[in-house]
């Protein structure tokens, strides 16, 4: 305590002091600059990650199962599933796909045609949800839309073709049946009854949803489906109940560095089913989380090592003060003082200044925050997944930042401070008596 005391002291001395209270501002103004950028980088980068993966995960599951080349029942992997993970399947629905060529009129284009179940499919994706024609229903069923020979394209494909809800066009199908070196192509007519609008180029210019039914009648397949898609909670569905649990499951699911609830579901899915593939829906994406990745910990990295050079200004400035505090130093050896309890009266006035400009410019970027995703004031150009500059308020990275600071500058005063030590006394009084 009697190192921290006159801690306190000197710093208040010295905030009073002209020349020493300008060091003392831009020290604190640097370092607070440094906490607001790497508060701000982390809470951006976190919040544009989620954004971009809720807009991708929308319409992909959480995960899917499949086997190359071959069928899978989807009944008993999802019972099984559901037995075996209770608290974390949300629901799950089997999928097929197939490439189909559609013509209307003289054009043609080749699609990916996905067969999905209707009943099942809004409790893993939000297809429904996406659906832009008709426009005079205001909650589409799939049940109703993908009745009999119906069919959703993506609205891009139906500009392009010039499509209309209600055109009846032609689908192409192979003849998976034939055993003949030629493909033979089977007509089939499909009603068109609505469009869907995801936001991504590769469902909405090049893919069609058709009944699980109808895609099994026109591909000749009796039994299994290409896939089962799995929708995994973000949180597990059984609530905690002790103060423990609770503040594990707040630490993991605010957490901005590690794996989250579903990526551990997932993992174990793929321990407990060896036999088939596993996959989350992150692996159908790896350039682009790759590169969300790599210019995260780019940016983290820059703004760390620009906090690391405010924190050399603020270990200079706590040099000048042990330097004008070498008489007081040399006395406080005289009268017997240990050395450790002088070296904490610096360190303590640097842990004091580094907390309190890294905890303000964790705050200022927690106000920023705020406001950048409450007001959404930053829009974004075309290009991107989301139409504006989103930001997390996650308290877990305000939290961190001055803890990261404080740690790094710990280390580094110190290191910094080990040469009070040194000082000698008799002749520091001797010359300054």
């Amino acid at each position: 305590m009697l190192s921290f005391f006159l801690a306190h002291r000197y710093l208040a001395q010295a905030a009073q002091t002209k020349a020493t209270a300008s060091i003392l501002t831009l020290s604190v103004t640097v370092l607070f600059i440094g906490s607001l950028a790497l508060s701000l980088a982390l809470s951006i980068t976190q919040a544009f990650e989620e954004k971009v993966f809720e807009r991708l995960q929308g319409i992909n599951a959480t995960a899917l199962i499949y086997s190359y080349g071959q069928k899978i029942d989807p009944v008993s992997l999802s019972t099984f599933l559901k037995n075996k993970h209770p608290d974390a399947l949300l629901g799950t629905t089997p999928q097929s796909a197939h490439s189909v060529i559609i013509t209307k009129g003289d054009q043609q284009s080749v699609i990916t045609l996905r067969g999905i179940s209707p009943k099942t499919e809004n409790a893993v994706t939000n297809l429904s949800e996406k659906i832009v024609a008709p426009k005079n229903t205001s909650n589409p069923l799939l049940d109703e839309l993908l009745d009999k020979n119906n069919a959703l394209i993506g609205h891009s494909l139906a500009q392009r073709m010039a499509i209309n809800v209600g055109d009846t066009i032609t689908f192409f199908v192979p003849d998976t049946s034939t055993t003949s070196k030629r493909i033979k192509l089977t007509e089939y007519a499909v009603k068109i009854s609505g469009f869907f609008n995801i936001g991504l180029e590769e469902f909405d210019g090049a893919s069609g949803f058709c009944s699980l039914h109808f895609f099994n009648e026109i591909f000749k397949i009796t039994k299994g489906a290409d896939s089962l898609l799995l929708a995994i909670a973000r949180q597990p569905l059984n609530k905690p109940t002790t103060w423990l649990e609770k503040f594990t499951l707040l630490l993991k699911s605010n957490n901005p560095f590690g794996s989250n609830f579903q990526d551990t579901v997932v993992a174990h899915i793929k321990k407990e089913l060896s036999h088939v593939t596993v996959a989350s829906w992150k692996e159908l994406y790896p350039a682009l989380l790759s590169a969300m990745k790599l210019e995260k910990c780019a940016i983290i990295g820059i703004i760390i090592l620009l906090t690391l050079v405010s924190l050399m200004n603020v270990i200079s400035t706590l040099f000048t003060l042990v330097n004008r505090k070498q008489r007081d130093i040399a006395l406080f050896q005289a009268i017997g003082m240990p050395n450790c309890i002088i070296r904490n009266i610096f360190i303590w006035m640097g842990i004091g200044m580094i907390g309190l400009s890294s905890f303000l410019g964790a705050a200022a970027g927690w106000i920023i925050s705020f406001i950048l995703e409450t007001y959404k004031c930053v829009p974004l150009p075309e290009g991107y997944y989301i139409h504006y500059l989103p930001a997390a308020t996650n308290p877990l990275i305000f939290i961190s930042v001055p803890l990261i600071t404080v740690a790094l500058g710990f280390v580094i005063i110190v290191v910094s401070v080990r040469h009070v030590q040194k000082i000698d006394a008799l002749d520091v009084l001797r010359h300054t008596a």
